[in-house]
């Protein structure tokens, strides 16, 4: 009962520490991270390994802001890696290739002797294209949360059977 009622007083009190805002955000633990692929495969990644993490750019994104993940795929076996600069002064709001111009995917399955390539980004051809949502996000505190909904081409490589479908489209909500 005790237990019950330290939540309770938790909540609200996160509730008034929120004056101005008219969002009230749960403390990170109460926040279930999920991703899912689909298109040649179907994979879902649950837990702290779908959550997003945010670090300082480096390289052409140095000085900005990157959200980024990194999720294991046990049917690619591999990590399926998202990075999106969402600039020096990252918001709330929606984020594209247009609003965001450096952002890359990146998996590689290997098939008998060839592999499968999962590619998109600024500098890929053709480039793929990403739809992320920032509900909340605080760099110095390196956290952010939202959705991301990212389509990677499928590249296969001379011999490797890659699926009938061209695209991997990536579900994640953090």
């Amino acid at each position: 009962m005790r237990l019950a009622v330290r939540r309770a007083l938790i909540v609200i009190a996160l509730s008034i520490g929120a004056c101005g805002d008219d969002v009230i955000v749960p403390p990170d633990a109460a926040i279930e991270c999920g991703a899912s692929l689909r298109g040649n495969t179907a994979d879902e990644v649950r837990g702290p390994k779908a959550c997003a993490e945010v670090a300082a750019g480096v390289a052409e994104s140095e000085g900005d802001v990157v959200v980024r993940f990194a999720l294991p795929s046990t049917a690619l076996a591999s990590t399926v890696g998202i990075e999106i600069d969402v600039g020096a002064a990252p918001a709330t709001g929606t984020y594209t290739p247009a609003t965001s111009p450096r952002w890359s995917a990146l998996a590689i399955r290997e098939v008998g002797s060839g592999a499968c390539t999962y590619i998109a980004g600024s500098m890929q051809t053709p480039p793929g294209t990403f739809t992320l949502t920032l509900d909340r996000i605080d760099p110095a505190a390196r956290v952010a949360h939202g959705a991301l909904t990212a389509t990677l081409s499928v590249l296969a490589y001379l011999g490797s059977d890659c699926g009938d479908i061209g695209t991997e489209t990536v579900d994640i909500r953090f």
